[in-house]
């Protein structure tokens, strides 16, 4: 359990004291209106509504008896920094700032900030790396080389063991640990046998991530061209199924295909011209012809 002082109660403010009480650390909050004081009084250790960017404000709630001091402030920059710097000169013992922007960032580090965050920045990129990959369903960040991802189980390993995979060799990322309806298991023992309905957490280069995750767009790709919608090998149709009557029409011309197998290719639900008498499309049942 730390001590932590929150400067500052706006919405990452706000969420930032609910998860740290949510983790049974004492925390005291501290802001100029009082209407966001009010919102969070009946969890937080001590609360108390004043304007830090006055020294003596600081002083009063002994800055330096606090393990890590939150500077929440978003809208007023010059705030924040005088703030920032005054929690420095106070005898802060740690001081974590927001920012929104890197020039912000750089003077904020100058001035007393031990660690800056970027908490729009930083929801944007997660968001962005999960909703742009397929078969991402989380994502935690490092750095720029490595981070975690939350993939599934691509259906060659099934049934399979991390050995019998060889999965750090081959793949050159190690699994954490995987999700199920049972909840979260943490380094897994190379005999976990993969199973599909759980999920895996792995680390590694992003680059080596990035081309596992190909093998799961290969594997779409792969069961695709061998699905027919009209239950017939890849042969009877046309590679879009936008033709399949014309395949088959030529098809049946040459005795290749019989009667039941035409009228199921065309029927096919997708065959744009499904429902259309044979021939309103130009085709002849008893030739084939067009």
């Amino acid at each position: 359990m730390k001590s932590i002082l929150i400067i500052g109660l706006g919405r990452f403010g706000q969420h930032l004291c609910r998860k740290m009480v949510e983790l049974k650390n004492e925390v005291m909050v501290i802001d100029v209106k009082e209407e966001n004081v009010e919102a969070v009084v009946p969890m937080v250790t001590s609360a108390q509504i004043g304007d830090c960017t006055n020294v003596e404000v600081l002083k009063s709630i002994g800055v330096a008896n606090f393990d890590v001091c939150f500077v929440c402030i978003g809208t007023n920059f010059q705030s924040s920094l005088e703030i920032t710097s005054l929690l420095k000169e106070c005898g802060a013992q740690y001081v974590v700032s927001k920012a929104t922007r890197d020039i912000q960032a750089k003077f904020l580090l100058r001035n007393g900030a031990d660690e800056v965050v970027y908490p729009d920045r930083d929801i944007a990129e997660k968001v962005a790396v999960r909703f742009s990959a397929s078969h991402v369903f989380d994502y935690i960040e490092f750095n720029d080389e490595f981070s975690i991802f939350e993939i599934p189980v691509l259906e060659e390993w099934v049934g399979k063991t991390i050995k019998e995979v060889n999965f750090r060799a081959k793949y050159r990322v190690s699994i954490l640990g995987y999700k199920r309806e049972d909840g979260t298991h943490l380094m897994p023992m190379a005999e976990h046998e993969f199973d599909e309905n759980e999920h895996l957490m792995i680390i590694g280069k992003v680059e080596d991530v990035e081309r596992l995750l190909k093998n799961f767009n290969n594997e779409k790709a792969k069961r695709k061209r061998e699905k027919t919608v009209c239950g017939y090998p890849p042969i009877w149709t046309c590679r879009d199924c936008v033709s399949c009557l014309l395949w088959a029409g030529a098809l049946f011309q040459d005795s290749l295909l019989s009667h039941d197998q035409y009228d199921r290719i065309a029927m096919c639900g997708m065959w744009p011209y499904q429902g259309i008498p044979f021939s309103a499309t130009g085709t002849d049942r008893e030739s084939g012809k067009h």
